[in-house]
């Protein structure tokens, strides 16, 4: 079965204003319709049936996105237009790149207090379901960034090809001009390609804009089309069409142009079905290539004809196991960017500079100690007699979060992210107070009356040191003024 996928303009507070505020108020379902003119008596009877039904569903439920999730974007297909696109969830692009989270937002935003136990999976999880929620600022972000990250385009581009891509760009900007974000939904309607007066649904089919819908039917004819061709050939081969399987269900076209993922759901003995993208395909051991027997749950690949599976390799732990680590090594390089970005190069350099001094640099004369060692504490005997302490431990931990407190702006947009910038100074003191507590003992048993051995013991602190105590006073200080001035910190791009 494949999905249906529309598209949902949302103010955040429609959720709780107009879906559970009617919800508690059946008298209130008469407002709406006279608020947005739903003037055809079979949608005004609809949309009360539906609020109906959803006062059936219990508030302490499990499934969300199956229930009051649902219900909420089918109402909202009474009071907006929506857009249509047949196998265009943004939730498929989650699937193959989990980053692209960053461009999401959480249906918790959205929900009154009372809502707030449930689980929110924020994508489509099934047919018949709620899917993800596209904030309007995360909106003008992907429209942006479709413009300037080549991975991002050949994404979109292959989960909304053949033409489809520009009808979710319209349902964006529709949205984006309103102030709105986007709810996305599957099965919401029905439309039947061959005649799409005869489409059902669940929802006003007259609020469905029409260019997904017309889209589709292309794409079906094209293919019934190429289907009889094919026929007519006596399966020759020689018949091939431009329409996308994920924009009509119909039987075959040309392969695509590379290897497909997906997942192993069921195999007998013999036949199986592997899930990719929202549809499900069927294969033989026949198509099998690899060294151990089909089972379910294991990760393929797989080229196709249509629906027809052509060959099927099973992908090896270490293939999985390496395109995991790239996967986290482009995540952490979009942490590092978004800090450089956020930070300025000024406080980047101080950063790298308590970094390599903290980490690296001894803080004592002829005596290994980092400030990791300071922090840990340190013997009468480490100064005496030259004796290396642990710079690991509780201490080396202290100094790696003060480091990574240059990412807190990427994580969290309040203005109070910017005091985080006062933690490598904070980590400094602790192995400043360390050390001056222990000269101090050391000047009282060694000479209790002879303020010249106190400086003596000064003059064994490095220069490197104090430079750490520098870079860290002007970290703590941009901080501050950036608190003080309440400087915005923009949408993170990695962490939503």
């Amino acid at each position: 079965m494949g999905f249906d996928i529309t598209y949902h303009p949302v103010a955040r507070d429609e959720i709780t204003s107009l879906y559970f505020a009617t919800l508690a108020d059946p008298g209130r379902e008469s407002d709406l319709i006279q608020r947005f003119a739903i003037d055809d008596p079979f949608y005004a009877d609809k949309l009360r049936q539906t609020f109906a039904e959803a006062r059936k569903i219990p508030l302490d439920g499990k499934s969300f996105e199956t229930g009051h999730g649902f219900l909420a974007t089918i109402v909202l297909g009474f009071l907006h237009e929506y857009h249509f696109i047949r196998g265009g969830a943004f939730s498929f692009l989650l699937e193959e790149d989990p980053a692209l989270a960053r461009y999401t937002g959480d249906w918790r935003e959205l929900v009154p207090p009372e809502a707030q136990h449930y689980v929110f999976p924020n994508r489509l999880t099934q047919n018949y379901c709620a899917g993800v929620y596209l904030p309007p600022d995360r909106l003008q972000q992907l429209r942006a960034d479709y413009e300037q990250d080549p991975d991002l385009r050949r994404q979109m581009d292959q989960v909304f090809s053949h033409g489809r891509l520009a009808v979710f760009w319209k349902a964006v900007d529709q949205a984006v001009a309103q102030g709105m974000g986007l709810l996305e939904a599957s099965e919401a309607i029905v439309p039947h390609p061959q005649d799409l007066n005869e489409s059902t649904g669940y929802s006003n089919l007259y609020n469905c804009e029409p260019d997904g819908l017309l889209l589709y039917a292309e794409a079906a004819k094209e293919q019934i089309q190429e289907a009889l061709k094919a026929l007519a050939e006596q399966q020759s081969g020689s018949g091939s069409s431009d329409a996308d399987p994920e924009a009509g269900d119909a039987t075959s076209k040309s392969p695509p142009s590379g290897p497909q993922r997906g997942t192993i759901l069921h195999f007998d003995g013999k036949t199986g079905i592997i899930s990719s993208k929202g549809q499900q395909y069927e294969f033989t051991i026949s198509h099998w290539r690899g060294d151990q027997p089909p089972s379910a749950g294991q990760k393929v690949e797989f080229d196709r004809i249509g629906t027809a599976v052509q060959q099927v390799t099973l992908l090896s732990p270490a293939d999985l196991l390496r395109e995991k680590a790239l996967q986290i090594g482009e995540y952490i390089r979009q942490i590092a960017q978004e800090s450089y970005v956020r930070a300025g190069l000024p406080v980047t350099i101080a950063y790298g500079l308590f970094a390599l001094f903290a980490l690296f640099a001894d803080t004592i004369r002829n005596i290994p100690v980092t400030l990791a060692g300071l922090i840990n504490g340190f013997s009468l005997g480490t100064v005496i007699f030259g004796q290396g302490f642990g710079n690991g431990g509780f201490g080396l931990f202290l100094v790696l979060v003060a480091i990574l407190s240059i990412t807190t702006p990427v994580f969290w947009s309040r203005r109070t992210a910017w005091l985080a910038y006062l933690a490598p100074l904070m980590v400094t003191m602790i192995g400043w107070y360390n050390l001056l507590a222990e000269f101090h003992a050391i000047s009282r048993y060694v000479e209790f009356s002879d303020h010249h051995y106190s400086r003596h013991l000064m003059r064994l602190i490095t220069l490197w040191l104090y430079l750490t105590l520098f870079a860290t006073l002007y970290l703590a200080r941009v901080g501050y003024v950036r608190f003080r001035r309440n400087r915005p910190i923009p949408p993170s791009r990695v962490f939503p």
